[in-house]
């Protein structure tokens, strides 16, 4: 889990707190301050970009380019997908390890997969422990959605209940509404955990289904 590091103040002897108050800036003057890099070439970013670069570094989750666009205070997506385009455009200059990569209608900051196996030996990749049931139950509602637990057990054979228990708990399926059927019976469809977990930009991006 990605982690902000704050480097802490460090009294000198004969310093108070209130000495130290008086010289150091304000969180308020320190983010208004000239954020803009000293440094020039055409790697370096502008201090819009690198903010941009440090909001998607921190985030736990993909960012869309709306969300990007309210914490920069910018109007305009169409100006943030450039920003983004102009971010791993200098990734891929440098032969950086990291990219950016669109998964559930957002933005994630991620590393290369060539260096996936060299991040393994520092953790582990999550695990769902999900059963063939949960499994086939989850792949039926990818491709189905929205999908009621009737149709599910009809194209399973069996009951589905244990199986939409269990995606609901991981959060990887969800009632998106009701059918008009009798009984207005809920829908089942898959979350944007779901299309992060299974590295996807969106559901059209599915592989086909083998005949």
């Amino acid at each position: 889990m990605k982690r902000l590091l704050h480097q802490p103040v460090l009294s000198l002897p004969g310093q108070t707190g209130r000495d130290l108050e008086r010289k150091l800036p304000s969180w308020k003057l320190f983010f208004a301050s000239d954020l803009s890099p000293s440094g020039q070439g055409p790697l370096v970013r502008d201090q819009q970009l690198a903010i941009l670069e440090s909001l998607l570094f921190a985030a736990d989750e993909p960012l869309t380019p709306r969300r990007l666009a309210s914490l920069l205070k910018i109007r305009s997506t169409d100006t943030v997908k450039r920003m983004i385009q102009r971010l791993q455009t200098l990734y891929d200059a440098d032969d950086s390890a990291l990219q950016l990569v669109e998964l559930a209608g957002g933005v994630q900051l991620r590393t290369r997969e060539q260096f996936v196996p060299w991040l393994l030996k520092l953790q582990p990749a999550p695990h769902l422990n999900l059963t063939a049931a949960s499994r086939e139950t989850l792949t039926m509602i990818a491709y189905k959605q929205p999908i009621t637990r009737a149709d599910l057990d009809s194209l399973r054979g069996v009951s589905c209940i244990e199986a939409l228990r269990t995606l609901l708990e991981k959060g990887l399926i969800r009632i998106v509404g009701r059918d008009k059927s009798l009984g207005r019976p809920v829908l089942y469809g898959t979350t944007r955990q779901f299309l992060e977990l299974m590295g996807l930009k969106s559901l059209e991006a599915l592989p086909p289904l083998s005949d």
